[in-house]
């Protein structure tokens, strides 16, 4: 039972630890600093983003540049050109569409008159050979 003298240091638990009082200012700092981080990358994800969308925007030799040469390259004008460019895009669709539509209309009417085209020609076919035979 001779234990000797000395103090025997014990470890602290993680829970002492995080107990161990912060000053308030330190922890307010903290999560500041910890917010900016977040904030200063969820901007850099919004400019990249949008400089990624004006690389996307015709350029000099494409269809459509003359209809987007106000844009400056400031982030409001690339996204207001952005949406214009959709717009013009969804009515090229549209227009596409709907010549696509048309166009179907007309081969199929072209395949009907075909048909009565071959039709006719049957029929003055056989009616030159009956009156061939007739004679």
């Amino acid at each position: 039972q001779d234990q000797p003298k000395t103090k025997i240091l014990e470890k602290k638990t993680q829970a002492e630890i995080n107990t161990v009082p912060f000053p308030s200012y330190e922890i307010d700092r903290q999560r500041k600093d910890n917010h900016n981080k977040v904030e200063r990358r969820r901007r850099y994800n919004i400019d990249d983003r949008i400089k990624e969308l004006g690389d996307l925007l015709p350029r000099h030799n494409e269809p459509f540049h003359d209809l987007l040469l106000h844009i400056k390259h400031s982030k409001g004008s690339i996204l207001r050109a952005f949406v214009e460019y959709i717009k013009i895009l969804m009515k090229e669709k549209q227009k596409k569409k709907l010549l696509e539509e048309k166009c179907k209309l007309q081969e199929s009417q072209n395949k009907k008159l075909l048909l009565k085209l071959r039709i006719w020609m049957f029929l003055a076919q056989s009616l030159l050979t009956v009156g061939d035979v007739v004679r």
